[in-house]
Formats: C-alpha cells, sequence, structure tokens
C-alpha cells in the first residue's frame, strides 16, 4: 500500500509541476469558472488556505491547485497545492477555476464527480506569463495536501509543510 501511496504522489507531483515548456504553445487565456458546492470540500481548502497563511511562504496572491486524478468510479485522490506564482500559464490539464477566500485555484487533472462544483457559464481570463518573465515554478518546498475521496467522504493522508523561504525580493 505504501508503494501505492507513493507511485499517486509522483504522478500528482508530475501533473502539478509540469514544464513550462508544455505550457509554450498554449494559446488558452481562460478557463471555465465553476462554483464549489461540496460542504466537505469547501472546509477542506479553507483549512488548507489558514494552513498556508501559518508559514512565510505565503503570498496572498499566489494561485492554487486542486489537482484530481480519478481511482476508480467511487475512489478519486486529489492534491490541494500551491503552485507560488503571481502569473502562470494554463496547461491542457487544466479543466476550470475557482476562487475561494479571494485566492484562485485551477482544478487540473480528471473531470471532478459532478457532485463537487457547479458550472457557472462563465470565463475567468487569466493573466499569462509570456514565458520570457520570470516564472516561480513549483518547487516540493511548498505546501500541500494529499486526500483520498471516497464513497462521498474526503480524508488526508498527508500534509507537507511549506519549508520555502522567499527572498526580501518576492
Amino acid at each position: 500500500m505504501k508503494i501505492m501511496k507513493k507511485l499517486v504522489f509522483y504522478i500528482l507531483i508530475l501533473m502539478l509541476f509540469s514544464s513550462a515548456i508544455i505550457a509554450k504553445d498554449n494559446n488558452k487565456d481562460s478557463l471555465p469558472l465553476i462554483d464549489i458546492t461540496n460542504e466537505d470540500l469547501l472546509a477542506l481548502i479553507d483549512s488548507f488556505i489558514k494552513f498556508e497563511k501559518k508559514h512565510d511562504c505565503y503570498h496572498s496572491d499566489y494561485i492554487y491547485v486542486l489537482a484530481v486524478n480519478k481511482q476508480s468510479d467511487n475512489l478519486f485522490s486529489i492534491e490541494i497545492a500551491s503552485l507560488g506564482a503571481l502569473k502562470f500559464v494554463i496547461l491542457d490539464q487544466d479543466k476550470y477555476c475557482f476562487f475561494k477566500n479571494e485566492h484562485m485555484f485551477y482544478v487540473r487533472g480528471d473531470e471532478p464527480p459532478e457532485t463537487w462544483f457547479r458550472k457557472t457559464g462563465e470565463k475567468q481570463p487569466i493573466e499569462l506569463n509570456d514565458l520570457e518573465e520570470e516564472v516561480y515554478l513549483v518547487t516540493a518546498d511548498l505546501s500541500s495536501w494529499r486526500c483520498w475521496y471516497k464513497n462521498g467522504e474526503f480524508s488526508i493522508y498527508d500534509k507537507h509543510e511549506c519549508r520555502y523561504k522567499p527572498s526580501q525580493n518576492n
């Protein structure tokens, strides 16, 4: 089971931290906007934001990601993580975005269950990096939580605390 957890973790890391080179050819400039309707998911995201605010690496303008990986009909692995970027690029795996406590979240990976959200019919413009500017790429030093969603319930199985120390210039 430990090997499976590690494998899922590494797959999610690869999804989350894809190279900006992939995004260079991507010309999306907006994502469909959704509202999160699942109260348990909202509480989980609120807890993550509170957790994030306790650390030196927190920045109110950072972008976050909710990565979804469908394991089976009733089992999803998810990761909530800081992208640590003030502007970012949209990758092909980015499905939607939403705002929670004034923070933008990308929904990335597999299609999340419909019980988690409501489509608003609106699109959110995304401020893109032109890849000529400095890009704050995600590192393993930023916060992330990994969870299972099984039979309608979320359970956290790993909390990675931010160890990134921003310079005075950030």
